[in-house]
C-alpha cells in the first residue's frame, strides 16, 4: 500500500523513491488484492470483492451500533 503523494514514481510491481522514513511491508494474498488495470476506457469491472468479503460484518456492525443509539 502507497501513499502515493509521497512516492516519485509509480511503477507496475514497484515504488521507486519513497521518502527515508518509508517502510515496507508484504502482504499475503488473504489480506490484499492486487489489481491491473489496462485500457480502462473499453470495459467497466464492478468489483465486488469488498462487499462479498466483508458485507455480512458490516451489516451487522452497524447494526449493533444503531441499537445502541440512544436520542
Amino acid at each position: 500500500m502507497v501513499g502515493t503523494s509521497k512516492a516519485k514514481s509509480l511503477m507496475i510491481h514497484e515504488v521507486q523513491g519513497l521518502p527515508s522514513d518509508a517502510r515496507e511491508t508484504f502482504m499475503s494474498e488473504e489480506d490484499a488484492l492486487v489489481q491491473h488495470f489496462r485500457n480502462a476506457y473499453e470495459q467497466t469491472v464492478v468489483d465486488v470483492t469488498i462487499r462479498d468479503k466483508y458485507g455480512h460484518q458490516l451489516i451487522a456492525n452497524i447494526q449493533r451500533a444503531l441499537e445502541n443509539i440512544t436520542c
